[in-house]
């Protein structure tokens, strides 16, 4: 039995539990993946969307992450080029590639528990080549801040190419796919269409996660892409959300399950409706790992903010981005991305929610069957809030 000191974080509605190993590890590699289940679970956990460890980017760690995991034939480079390395657990303990909003909040932590302004972090760990960018708070602005460069083209493990037309853009790299099919069943999109089949196009661009951008406009009735961004208040509200969520669910898992030829680790799928007069973008965002459309994304953001920036949709370098389904909740909460010189900034204000303990027994988990687990004890003197 441990007692696991941990933070807990949100940007834009996406929770985190912070685990700080920069000093020591409390967690081997397998009990971190356990522990991000119970990190998750609000029932007998924290409750979260995933578990981000922040660990000193040094020789031993990367070998015991690749002793564990073997995500490398080559260890990556620790001779001094960053700081930290940036983790995220998700569901069933899988390890994403990279988060914005997490990075954001990794930022504010450092900020406030090691006075640490900026820092080089190493992310997109489980890939080849894992990935070390600038991140930072500005005391000044109060908000955090991560420099994710430039989008790039997806390796050619995580997306197949034989379909796609690749853009080289001013500003980085995306692919276009044409007629990705859609399949509803009779009734699906009644009363609004009789549709059963759809072809959708779409912009797939990587921005420390694959990322596919498509806008609904062009290819959905407009009564169904109203729908799906209804205003936030109007009459109908439940009946409105419902449908949006079962459209943003069915098409993103189905791009997840039916293309996997083209997908073969699966796609953040982002909806986006851009309004030229008041220079608004909406989106919502169908993940991967988490199987489920989530309220933010901050990776999703910088890849909405380049696709738009290369179509010239907008004009501006800086651009405001509103999570639709976050504005449920948090009416006027958006995201700013900004095209710099040194590449694609996203900015944000994340909350240190709480802090705490938690108790953890790694003996007899279950990593498939997640609300099963016999976790060991968890009483109200084991979960403290400070």
């Amino acid at each position: 039995m441990k007692l696991i000191p941990f933070s807990k974080y949100s940007n834009c509605g996406n929770n985190f539990v912070i685990l700080d190993e920069i000093s020591k590890s409390s967690l081997s590699e397998q009990e971190k993946q356990l522990f991000s289940i119970k990190a998750r679970d609000v029932f007998f956990g924290i409750g979260s969307d995933g578990l981000l460890v922040v660990q000193s980017l040094t020789l031993d760690v990367i070998r015991k992450i690749n002793d564990t995991f073997g995500y490398w034939t080559t260890l990556p480079a620790t001779d001094g080029s960053g700081d930290f390395i940036f983790r995220l657990f998700e569901s069933k303990g899988i390890e994403a590639f990279s988060c914005g909003n997490g990075l954001l909040c990794i930022a504010q932590y450092l900020y406030q528990y090691h006075g640490i302004e900026k820092s080089r972090i190493m992310t997109e760990a489980p890939t080849a080549q894992p990935k070390i960018i600038s991140i930072g708070f500005n005391d000044k602005k109060k908000k955090s801040w991560c420099n994710i460069g430039w989008p790039r083209r997806a390796p050619n493990n995580v997306v197949s190419l034989n379909r796609l037309e690749s853009n080289q853009g001013e500003f980085g790299e995306f692919d276009v796919i044409k007629e990705l099919k859609i399949i509803f069943r009779k009734h699906d999109l009644h009363p609004f269409s009789d549709l059963t089949t759809l072809l959708l196009d779409g912009y797939i661009t990587y921005t420390g996660e694959p990322h596919l951008v498509i806008f609904p406009d062009k290819w959905l009735p407009p009564e169904i892409v109203n729908t799906m961004f209804f205003p936030i208040g109007a009459d109908g509200k439940e009946k409105r959300r419902n449908f949006g969520s079962w459209l943003v669910s069915h098409i993103g898992s189905s791009i997840n399950k039916n293309h996997q030829n083209i997908f073969p680790s699966g796609v953040n799928v982002s909806f986006v409706r851009v309004n030229n007069d008041s220079e608004i973008i909406q989106y919502r965002c169908y993940e991967r790992n988490i199987y489920r459309e989530t309220l933010a994304c901050g990776t999703g953001a910088l890849a909405i903010a380049y696709i738009v920036k290369q179509l010239q949709l907008l004009p501006n370098d800086k651009l405001i981005l509103f999570p639709h389904r976050c504005n449920w909740y948090q009416p006027g909460n958006y995201q700013e991305v900004e095209l710099t010189n040194e590449g694609w900034i996203l900015q944000g204000q994340p909350l240190r929610l709480f802090t705490g303990q938690l108790f953890f027994n790694s003996e007899g988990t279950d990593i498939d069957n997640q609300h099963s687990v016999p976790w060991g004890m968890l009483n109200e003197k084991s979960y403290v809030r400070t």
